[in-house]
Parts: structure tokens; C-alpha cells; sequence
């Protein structure tokens, strides 16, 4: 008798690692489609969401590479009393913060009076 595998056979430890990608995959959007919604830091966002505060501290850090998250200021968190960022995914907010940025940093106009 043969042991014949299915085509699109994937061992266990595949479907295991597959998994836990997408799990973590479904936190980190779960994660920015809630920063989208609140300003919170992870602490607060790790209580209304019930991800893990260590995986959000991970995911806070991708999602700043991505650009898709920023920092609008630090203050007392409510949960834990102690000093942290305050974060948004806002896409309003995020515009508003680069404009000011921007607006900082225009370089000078270079053109020479008088001319002609």
C-alpha cells in the first residue's frame, strides 16, 4: 500500500505557523481599526481590546514603520497612572500633524530681490 500525500498536503507545523500569523495579522488590524476610532495608549488600548500589552507594544512599533500610527502627545495614562503616549491612527489627525510638520520646516525662499 502507497502513502500517497495530498496535493496541497502542509504539515502540522505549517498549519500551526500559518495560524499564528494570521492571528497575530487579525490583532495588529483589530489594533489600528481601534487607534482609528480612540486616542488611547496601549495600556488602555490592551484593556478595550483584550490583545495582550506586550503584543501591542509590538504592533504599535510596525504599525509607526508603516506610518499608519503617531503620536499626539504624553500625559498620565488612566490606567496605569504613569506617563505614556497617547496614540491615534486618525487619518484626520495624522494630516493635520504632518501639515504642521511641514509648515515647520519650509525652506527659504532663495530667489534674489531686485533681479532682473
Amino acid at each position: 500500500m502507497e502513502n500517497k500525500k495530498a496535493p496541497h498536503h502542509h504539515s502540522i507545523e505549517q498549519v500551526k505557523k500559518n495560524s499564528k500569523d494570521t492571528y497575530f495579522q487579525d490583532e495588529k488590524q483589530r489594533f489600528l481599526k481601534f487607534l482609528e476610532r480612540n486616542t488611547a495608549t496601549c495600556s488602555m488600548a490592551s484593556k478595550a481590546t483584550g490583545i495582550p500589552h506586550k503584543n501591542l507594544c509590538r504592533y504599535k512599533q510596525m504599525l509607526f514603520d508603516e506610518g499608519l500610527i503617531v503620536e499626539l502627545f504624553k500625559t498620565k495614562c488612566r490606567v496605569t497612572g504613569r506617563p505614556a503616549n497617547y496614540l491615534t491612527a486618525n487619518p484626520g489627525f495624522i494630516a493635520t500633524l504632518k501639515n504642521r510638520t511641514h509648515a515647520g520646516h519650509r525652506q527659504p525662499n532663495t530667489t534674489e530681490e531686485g533681479s532682473n
